[in-house]
């Protein structure tokens, strides 16, 4: 697959867009949440009403996810969306303004938006919702408390912790709960590393997938004596693999990083794709 590329005016239009889906409040807005949120300390909150897409690496976040997950007929379709909206042509058709989105207001840029959420045309709403969703994911699903100018000192993720959200606990605590709960991890044996050539395997069964009916029909099998082979598609994470931040799951245990969607991009289809389903 060749690596997805945007030329410095598109890329320049994606930084606007995540700096529009996730921009600044206003004062007003932000004492107005400050006061709403009473169970939350007030700087978490004001950390999250003045931080914007690039504090929080989502550009970049977009950009990497679209390279790693996206088929490549996907790439283009969104670089195509990118560049028409880096140009005057182009936006005049998208919304109706003659000028590339990120020569904006930030005003004028939430009006175009809303304007493509809100049109009667299917492909202009399935643009909006295809750049809202990848977005939000990379704002809001990634642990951003050490690149976030905004965020708090003190270890906690602002952008978290405004939504009353304390992150995933840390690994050592997990290991410690998982531990006096009797609930030992059990470490599967892969053939994968021992195969590196060509070689014939001799089973009385394959089950393709061990999700909860493939591995269910290989336990049963298994005790009823046959020499069962699973294959697998996705990836084997061991407990220490996993980070409990939802982006990180996303991106390794999910298919096509969790932005699978319908055709319309209306509705997102979140089907696991690893060790166990």
């Amino acid at each position: 697959m060749a690596p997805f590329w945007l030329p410095d005016a598109s890329r320049k239009t994606l930084i606007a867009m995540c700096d529009t889906v996730i921009g600044r409040l206003s004062d007003e807005q932000e004492g107005e949440l400050v006061g709403r949120l009473t169970g939350v300390d007030p700087e978490h909150v004001k950390a999250f009403c003045r931080s914007i897409g690039s504090d929080l690496g989502v550009p970049e976040a977009v950009e990497a996810r679209v390279a790693q997950h996206m088929s490549v007929a996907k790439q283009v379709e969104i670089a195509r969306v990118l560049y028409l909206m880096s140009t005057r042509l182009g936006m005049l058709a998208l919304t109706g303004d003659a000028k590339p989105f990120f020569e904006l207001s930030p005003h004028d840029r939430e009006r175009c938006l809303n304007q493509l959420a809100t049109s009667s045309l299917g492909f202009k709403r399935q643009v909006f919702l295809q750049f809202r969703g990848i977005i939000a994911s990379a704002a809001f699903g990634r642990d951003t408390r050490k690149i976030n100018p905004q965020n708090v000192q003190g270890g906690k993720n602002s952008i978290w912790a405004a939504l009353d959200y304390d992150g995933p606990a840390p690994a050592e605590e997990v290991r410690a709960t998982t531990a006096s709960a009797g609930r030992e991890e059990h470490v599967f044996s892969l053939i994968n590393a021992g195969i590196t050539c060509d070689t014939t395997l001799s089973y009385d069964v394959v089950i393709v997938g061990s999700g909860c009916g493939g591995a269910v029909a290989a336990a049963e099998l298994a005790r009823a004596g046959k020499r069962v082979l699973v294959v697998e598609k996705g990836k084997y994470h061991k407990r220490a693999d996993m980070t409990g931040v939802e982006g990180d799951a996303f991106d390794t245990m999910y298919e096509g990083g969790g932005l699978v969607a319908t055709e319309d991009s209306c509705i997102v289809t979140l089907a696991g794709s690893g060790f166990g389903g």
